[in-house]
């Protein structure tokens, strides 16, 4: 909150010159007297980009004396429907308002929706398993080999406790797999 208030004096000068954005969300900012013969203080916000009120208040009141004065140049400015921008005074005469901003009508920048809601699973791409297919991956020849791939064994138990190895001697042969899983 900015202020500037008196009981019974002027209300003071309040100047905030921004680049960019002069925000109030539940904000005042006031340069107003609380009551006696004082008039309402000046308050000036220039050239920000934006000056957007939401359920705030500019004013430069007073009560026997005249309302100040309020000046907002901004390129744009956008308030709320609950906020207020005011320079009055009860028993004097009100002061003036002007806001600098290019007159924007909103409405225009607003899009009609249509009344039927479109089901959003219609849209979407059914998995694989859904469609019939499936996703493999197969291990690239030469690729290193990883602790999950099958890797040949150098023997292979018997049922009697006793090791046979495996060679690959035309000789020999075994109907053992040669492969075993880790």
């Amino acid at each position: 909150m900015e202020a500037t208030e008196a009981v019974s004096a002027g209300g003071g000068k309040i100047v905030i010159n921004a680049d960019n954005l002069v925000f109030l969300n539940n904000g005042k900012i006031t340069a107003s007297v609380q009551e006696g013969s004082g008039d309402g203080g000046n308050l000036t916000i220039s050239q920000p980009h934006f000056v957007v009120l939401n359920h705030s208040q500019i004013t430069a009141q007073a009560i026997e004396g005249n309302g100040g004065n309020i000046y907002i140049k901004s390129e744009q400015f956008i308030s709320s429907p609950n906020s207020l921008v005011s320079a009055s005074s009860k028993l004097g005469l009100d002061g003036e308002v002007r806001i600098e901003s290019p007159d924007t009508d909103m409405e225009g920048f607003l899009v009609i929706l249509p009344e039927d809601v479109m089901e959003a699973s219609k849209l979407m791409k059914k998995p694989c398993s859904m469609r019939g297919s499936s996703f493999t991956v197969q291990k690239i020849n030469g690729s290193p080999q990883t602790p999950y791939d099958y890797q040949p064994s150098h023997y292979l138990p018997e049922t009697t406790g006793k090791v046979a190895n495996v060679s690959k001697s035309s000789k020999e042969k075994l109907a053992f797999s040669t492969c075993k899983h880790f």
